[in-house]
């Protein structure tokens, strides 16, 4: 049976061939498909046409626009410039207000001032007495308003005042790094300055 299958394709296969080459199959077709070619040319020949057209095309920029690039990159380097400039100075600011603040921890002051009524000596040892009594005798012999202080008092006067200019250097050196840096890196670096020196 198969062996008669392809004989008799093979025998009608010119016959077909024949058939189909002679008839007009156009006739069969709607109408758009029949278009379909000559509208398949005419678009590839006009996107041609708009390809050359786009080639030859060149947009000219006005003049302000020209200069924007070159304005926003001059502007973007001087931003850049100042930012780094910012950051050095306030880098600067703040080692300055850091090395500051370590040096007064560092030298925190000797001879801090005597508290209320500690014994002051008078005459070289000879007698001792309160701060109290010391103040009280004074405003007793007065009989001028000049004082007259003794060496050893007027040197724990100054170093009082010298305490205290120090202790104010201090503090103001507190507020300084606590406005630039915040006050959470300040204890840090306090915490870190503790633990250093135990």
């Amino acid at each position: 049976v198969e062996k008669l299958t392809k004989l008799q394709i093979k025998s009608l296969s010119p016959e077909l061939f024949n058939l189909l080459s002679s008839h007009d199959f156009s006739s069969s077709l709607p109408t758009e498909l029949k278009e379909l070619p000559s509208k398949f040319t005419e678009l590839i020949r006009e996107i041609k046409e708009l390809k050359k057209h786009v080639h030859e095309l060149e947009v000219e920029l006005p003049g302000d626009l020209k200069e924007i690039i070159t304005k926003l990159e001059k502007f973007s380097s001087t931003i850049f410039s100042l930012t780094t400039q910012v950051n050095i100075k306030t880098l600067d600011a703040i080692l300055s207000i850091f090395f500051k603040v370590n040096k007064t921890l560092d030298s925190s002051p000797k001879n801090s001032p005597q508290p209320e009524g500690e014994l002051i000596k008078k005459d070289k040892g000879k007698k001792a007495m309160s701060s109290k009594d010391a103040k009280e005798k004074g405003t007793e012999s007065e009989t001028n308003k000049e004082t007259n202080l003794t060496d050893p008092m007027k040197k724990r006067i100054k170093e009082s005042v010298k305490a205290d200019l120090v202790k104010q250097e201090v503090e103001i050196g507190k507020e300084e790094l606590v406005d630039l840096v915040g006050i959470n890196v300040v204890k840090g670096f306090v915490e870190l300055k503790r633990i250093l020196n135990s």
